[in-house]
């Protein structure tokens, strides 16, 4: 099903058609009805396998909760905010961690989440924690310049950031703490790009099969390291 309207419209008769089987769902320049419509909708559609979510007006943590729950089939998720959503003041119609916490958890075979680099653009983080996140890679590092506020970053599970990825963290204005985990793709030679940079208070290291100990000198004035590669068996 693919909507798009020139002006932004309620579309609740939505809720009325039968959607078990609905594979495909594509609405754009939508308003979204608490408990009506689309609300109701998404959490309907258990054959889903693709969403693309664009200028829609009053989503909220409980549609992408919903949509979540029922859909596990879902294999792409696009979901890009109109500027004027992040500055909503009614807390219902924001979208909070709990909704990205509900994706990971309740949508298993998730291979592309389009427009989680607009909403860490888009919004004043501070602190950003990617654990398992598999499509992130060197292009979301770069992307993470614009972060200007960005103080902490926790990466787990990240398999596709490289050494070219890591040293984009140079360019970070605010970073002082970043915690690495099972990352994969990343060595000391990459690493080797932050020491002199004096950037760093706080460097924590586990698991990283090619990051050594003495790889993790002169990075941070404060460094954690641990290795236990049995996770990888």
């Amino acid at each position: 099903m693919d909507c798009d309207f020139r002006y932004a419209k309620a579309y609740d008769k939505l809720v009325a058609l039968r959607c078990e089987s609905l594979r495909e769902l594509s609405l754009v320049n939508c308003i979204i009805s608490p408990g009506r419509g689309l609300s109701c909708m998404l959490g309907m559609c258990e054959a889903l396998e693709k969403v693309h979510l664009e200028m829609c007006n009053g989503i909220a943590d409980g549609d992408i909760a919903g949509l979540a729950s029922k859909s596990r089939r879902l294999k792409s998720f696009s979901l890009h905010l109109s500027p004027g959503f992040f500055g909503l003041t009614n807390d219902s119609y924001r979208l909070t961690n709990e909704c990205l916490k509900a994706v990971a958890c309740g949508c298993p075979n998730l291979e592309d989440l389009d427009g989680l680099l607009t909403l860490i653009q888009s919004c004043p983080i501070c602190v950003l924690a990617l654990e398992a996140v598999y499509f992130f890679d060197d292009l979301g590092m770069e992307a993470l310049c614009s972060a200007n506020l960005l103080s902490t970053l926790e990466l787990a599970q990240c398999p596709k950031i490289s050494d070219e990825g890591i040293q984009f963290i140079n360019r970070y204005p605010l970073l002082t703490t970043l915690n690495l985990s099972k990352c994969v793709g990343v060595t000391d030679t990459g690493l080797k790009l932050l020491i002199g940079s004096k950037k760093l208070e706080r460097l924590m290291v586990e698991d990283c099969p090619r990051i050594s100990l003495e790889g993790i000198k002169g990075i941070s004035r404060s460094v954690s390291y641990k290795q236990d590669i049995k996770w990888m068996y």
